[in-house]
């Protein structure tokens, strides 16, 4: 890992994104039961990776998670509103 510049460290495990096959991303913005925007991504191999921001840094989860998209769906989907864009 690099660090270019700046103070502020970005908290996740981005450098387990390296080389993996993105096949969907699930969005879904702030609303009144959460106050936090999250991204999932989800990968060919079943595992996802959550991007979240609360007030306006980011932060990623601290490692890959078993999931594939139904599953991320089903987490997301509870209580949200989310938008799904899937690879053709």
């Amino acid at each position: 890992m690099r660090t270019i510049s700046g103070k502020n460290r970005i908290k996740g495990d981005w450098q387990s994104l390296v080389g993996q096959q993105i096949v969907a991303v699930v969005n879904s913005a702030p609303d009144a039961r959460r106050a936090f925007a999250q991204v999932h991504l989800v990968f060919s191999d079943g595992c996802s990776f959550e991007i979240f921001s609360t007030t306006g840094d980011l932060g990623g989860s601290s490692r890959l998670y078993r999931g594939d998209l139904a599953e991320v769906l089903g987490y997301m989907t509870e209580h949200r509103h989310v938008q799904v864009f899937e690879a053709p």
